[in-house]
């Protein structure tokens, strides 16, 4: 008996010794490394029904339409069956997973800025997984709005404001003009990016223009702008210069509404017997002489014109 009892021993043991082996030899393999974070577990109970939620998009750098990509933080509910009202949320790939009994259920979609989009029905087998078709969101409609101003405030009418992606691949969505209180609005339903870009330009004024975040309807986006009125602009020209002389022009001078101001290089246009031409090593123009009489040099600049005579001697 003694016999026995000290054989069950030493087997109890060994067999321990086995067991805590394996757990220490298991823990000391180095794990893969991750290449993206890992998907939280599905919600739910049953069968695996995973995806990928998608979106339409502007075109982009490419000649073609590339894939839609990943859409994140959409809203992945269960409309029907057993686990109606279980909901998860896309993660940055776009990608979801939950879990879902037997018998048939349905998906909603949905996320700000978007279209909410259902899947047909479908059965679950209550085990295993599928992956399901990629649901592609389209773009709900939106609206960008706000107020033209000078640069002391004051609203500006008639003033034409253009919307566009503001990217390379530039995607135009349309213009509008400001009404009698400066106020504009446009709406459209094409693929924006996170941002509009909203410009104005006006004879008179600096340009303006701003990148508005886009779009969570009904709610506007906000895109002020703000133009600066040019309320002095002066050229400089010598008043005589002799046949033959290269004369370099000064640079012009320009101040605006809001109390800024600033240098300007112009590029006049000529009538009579002198060229502009530009000089190595020097920013700027310079006016060249080439013949007794007398020229007129044009200047512009936002769209105003200042015109200065000069005398050209022998």
């Amino acid at each position: 008996m003694n016999a026995r009892i000290r054989l069950i021993g030493v087997l109890f043991v060994a067999t321990s010794t086995l067991a805590l082996a394996g757990c220490g030899s298991e823990a000391t393999q180095p794990s893969p490394a991750a290449t993206q974070p890992s998907p939280a577990p599905p919600k739910g109970l049953g069968e695996i029904i995973q995806g990928v939620v998608r979106a339409v998009r502007p075109r982009s750098y490419t000649t073609q339409p590339p894939l839609p990509p990943g859409l994140s933080n959409a809203t992945v509910t269960v409309t029907e069956g057993l686990a109606k009202g279980l909901t998860v949320t896309a993660d940055a790939f776009g990608a979801y997973s939950l879990k879902v009994p037997e018998g048939p259920f349905r998906l909603r979609v949905s996320r700000s800025g978007y279209v909410t989009a259902e899947t047909a029905e479908q059965n679950s087998t209550g085990n295993g997984a599928r992956t399901m078709p990629d649901i592609t969101l389209a773009t709900a409609p939106w609206s960008i709005a706000g107020t033209v101003t000078d640069g002391v405030g004051n609203a500006l009418q008639g003033i034409t404001v253009t919307v566009s992606s503001g990217s390379f691949y530039e995607v135009p969505y349309g213009t509008v003009i400001s009404g009698a209180d400066g106020r504009y609005r446009l709406g459209s339903t094409r693929p924006h990016y996170e941002s509009v870009t909203t410009s104005a330009s006006a004879t008179g004024f600096r340009g303006g223009g701003i990148n508005a975040p886009c779009c969570n309807p009904p709610v506007d986006a906000v895109g002020d702008i703000r133009l600066q009125r040019v309320v002095n602009f002066v050229p400089h020209a010598p008043d005589t210069v002799r046949v033959d002389d290269q004369v370099k022009l000064p640079i012009a001078e320009i101040t605006f509404d809001d109390g800024t101001s600033g240098n300007f290089y112009s590029k006049p246009t000529t009538t009579g017997p002198v060229q502009i031409i530009n000089v190595s090593g020097y920013q700027g123009w310079v006016l060249q002489a080439n013949a007794p009489g007398s020229a007129e040099l044009t200047f512009e600049a936002y769209g105003l014109r200042r015109t200065l005579s000069v005398l050209i001697t022998p």
